[in-house]
């Protein structure tokens, strides 16, 4: 394997080229760069590049919201703006030894030979986010809310990320806090699920996830979405707005699509490892099919 980085958007995949490995691939949502081990008892790793470029909103009084709902806004001071970024961070870490992914059992190029065994090591996931000024795979404008002019037209003290509502090109200064989020289930039970991450869900967009009514293409969802394309605007509240809508979320679906990390909740689920099946398929030459994900951490298996 050498030092080049080749472009993700050129690679096809080519069933006559047999096994292959490639170290380095560059890519408009990430790069990604696959290690293999130095022990057989130990697992190869993918690790996804994301660089993100958090863009200081400064020099106005209001902004508007994903849902165009105008807050009133201040500028960002040193201190406070070092502790988001820090913030962000670590709920982008919380993607990190998520996944382990099982290779299709004709990839032998990683097998290693282990005395009389024939040992086969896993591949770890990992994603390694930057905050960057230029260079950047996303570019995110970043306001800083008014806390205390916010509290005063709303008339209460009870502010959360969900305050101001985000999207993957704009966040807030309380994005950082975890929250509790609230949906009705199929049942038409409320719920609550607690220290829900706008960031962490954020990051999986980032890496080029839609919300899990569009991964698991659920009813309610879908048809939001449909909605949506054919132009009908006169529709209820939890399908307006398409991929984006409530229903995709988790609204009015089962407690498992809600509390999705893709949806309204913090679970991680095998559907979430999708980016790093694709680049593992790209970078061994197999079919994503074929890859078998874990949700806890499995050793290198023998082989047969």
């Amino acid at each position: 394997m050498g030092n080049d980085w080749k472009d993700s958007g050129t690679w096809t995949y080519n069933p006559q080229a047999g096994n292959v490995l490639t170290e380095r691939f560059t890519g408009k949502l990430f790069d990604s760069y696959f290690g293999k081990s130095s022990h057989p008892t130990q697992n190869h790793a993918l690790k996804l590049f994301l660089r993100i470029n958090l863009i200081q909103v400064n020099g106005k009084t209001s902004a508007r919201d994903a849902h165009k709902k105008r807050f009133p806004i201040k500028s960002w001071d040193q201190a406070k703006w070092f502790d988001f970024t820090k913030a962000v961070e670590r709920q982008a870490n919380l993607w990190n030894n998520r996944f382990w992914l099982m290779p299709p059992k004709s990839f032998n190029l990683m097998d290693v030979k282990l005395g009389a065994r024939t040992v086969r090591p896993n591949i770890q996931c990992l994603l390694i986010t930057e905050i960057v000024n230029s260079n950047a795979h996303r570019n995110i404008n970043v306001v800083n809310l008014d806390i205390d002019a916010i509290k005063k037209r709303m008339g209460t003290a009870d502010l959360s990320a969900g305050t101001f509502i985000s999207d993957d090109k704009k966040l807030d200064s309380l994005d950082v806090d975890p929250g509790n989020t609230h949906y009705v289930d199929d049942h038409g039970i409320m719920r609550t699920i607690s220290n829900y991450h706008v960031i962490t869900h954020e990051i999986g967009h980032a890496i080029g996830l839609e919300h899990i009514g569009v991964l698991k293409s659920r009813p309610y969802c879908t048809f939001a979405i449909s909605l949506q394309d054919h132009h009908i605007k006169k529709v209820t509240d939890f399908l307006r707005r398409g991929a984006n809508s409530l229903a995709c979320y988790g609204q009015y679906d089962s407690t498992d699509i809600a509390n999705n990390v893709m949806g309204l909740g913090t679970r991680f689920e095998e559907i979430n490892a999708q980016p790093w099946i694709d680049r593992a398929a790209m970078h061994t030459n197999t079919l994503t099919r074929d890859w078998k994900v874990s949700l806890s951490r499995i050793v290198p298996m023998s082989v047969p």
